[in-house]
């Protein structure tokens, strides 16, 4: 049996040649809506069922309820709050050369890169957000001219049976052609097609590899849309009892007033239409206005909203806290949603981080370096811890710590990183440290 060169170089490697093809092929298909076609396809705009029963704007709409709203602006701000920095691969002169060719590379952006990755990071509502890498020739160098975000109608994504994507086909200025759907068996030959090396999209909560991702909104939208049936029902509620209706009553035996058609109650209906816009009203000897208040202040509908808010902000942002009041909890409560808050802001600066270094970066680096470059000195996006210390109670530990003998000189620069001092040096320790 034939034996691949890894295997004659290593009598412990059993990596036969049939093996090899096995490992180095994709068998299972990628699709659930097409899993029996070998053709690479357009797949639909939409990112789940809500977007395929109400549309694309249906996101967009779930938005301007101020409780979704703030809940998605608060992650997006709390991902950039501590901005964006780059770490060299390694400690080589070229790992640094390529860390400054980057860093004085984004700074020529057309739009700060903060503020698109702000923009990417609506990715959170649609389940993904792409944009168009566009290059220019400087000084013999390929740069970044512009990272720019493009609109989701605009362009579909063109997967194969594995759902590994080859691009987009998509709207080009002073090209009418259209959006093809479903199969597109040659896209290399449409001219509305580009390239997946010509765009970086962030994908949030992606399933089985679907580059679409779905939308954190979703979980929120039964809560959503319950709250859009509750408010016509409360303004009805407080135009009809907010304040105090009336009850008439005529004169018992009262006849219909000479020279008119009206009767009586009907006069006497007009009379108090005409009290409600004023603040004078004439009646009849005998007549009777009784008022009518209503039995409490819709707390129902109140109590329904905040249920729906909480609803909201939970699908959001995993907890309650960061932008509700709490009627009741205990100190450890709040902790606790902190720490909740802090995993998910952790986890999209990742995300974050990722999508820059290997969509964005790595490119960059092998035009202008070559392959190997890209491969292994691709520098590293930084996005700062998330976690707020509490100075107080770490200053208090690590006191004990070095009145204990616990810590040693060695550990201080990572020490005075944890409670967000200036980092000494090994050596820098003063006479009054004591051990």
């Amino acid at each position: 049996m034939r034996k691949t060169k890894l295997a004659a170089t290593n009598p412990e490697a059993e990596l036969t040649l049939h093996a090899l093809r096995a490992a180095l092929r994709e068998s299972l298909s990628g699709s659930a809506d097409f899993p029996y076609l070998q053709i690479q396809r357009a797949l639909p705009r939409y990112v789940d069922d809500a977007e395929r029963d109400f549309g694309l704007g249906l996101y967009r709409r779930m938005m301007r309820d101020p409780v979704l709203s703030s809940s998605v602006e608060l992650l997006k701000m709390r991902v950039l709050e501590d901005g964006i920095n780059f770490q060299a691969a390694d400690e080589s002169p070229e790992a640094q050369e390529i860390l400054a060719f980057v860093r004085a590379n984004l700074d020529r952006l057309h739009q700060p890169l903060e503020e698109t990755v702000y923009d990417l990071l609506e990715a959170i509502v649609y389940g993904h957000r792409l944009a168009e890498l566009v290059y220019e020739l400087r000084d013999g160098l390929l740069e970044l001219k512009a990272i720019k975000p493009k609109p989701r109608d605009n362009y579909a994504f063109v997967t194969d049976s594995y759902e590994n994507v080859a691009g987009v086909v998509g709207i080009v200025p002073g090209k009418g052609l259209s959006i093809p759907q479903g199969a597109v068996p040659e896209p290399n030959k449409l001219p509305n097609f580009v390239r997946r090396d010509k765009f970086a999209v962030l994908t949030v909560n992606s399933r089985e590899g679907d580059i679409r991702g779905q939308s954190w909104l979703r979980p929120a939208y039964n809560a959503w849309w319950l709250k859009q049936q509750t408010w016509p029902q409360l303004l009805k509620f407080l135009t009809q009892f907010a304040g105090p209706s009336l009850i008439g009553y005529t004169p018992e035996g009262s006849a219909v007033p000479a020279g008119t058609a009206m009767s009586p109650e009907d006069l006497m209906l007009a009379a108090l239409k005409g009290f409600q816009n004023g603040s004078i009203v004439a009646l009849r000897g005998g007549s009777k206005v009784d008022v009518l208040k209503a039995d409490g202040e819709g707390a129902a509908f109140l109590q329904s909203i905040e249920l729906y808010n909480r609803e909201m902000t939970q699908a959001v942002l995993r907890q309650t806290r960061a932008t509700l009041e709490a009627r009741h909890g205990s100190r450890a409560d709040s902790d606790s949603a902190t720490d909740i808050l802090d995993s998910v802001v952790f986890w999209l600066r990742g995300l974050v981080a990722r999508m820059l270094r290997t969509q964005v970066l790595r490119p960059l680096v092998a035009y202008n370096f070559g392959p190997l470059a890209g491969r292994t000195l691709v520098p590293q996006p930084v996005l700062a811890a998330v976690a707020k210390t509490d100075f107080a109670s770490v200053a208090t530990a690590v006191a004990a710590l070095f009145r204990a003998g616990y810590l040693a000189e060695a550990q201080l620069p990572e020490i005075d990183a944890m409670i967000g001092l200036p980092a000494r040096k090994v050596g820098d320790l003063t006479d009054t440290v004591k051990y």
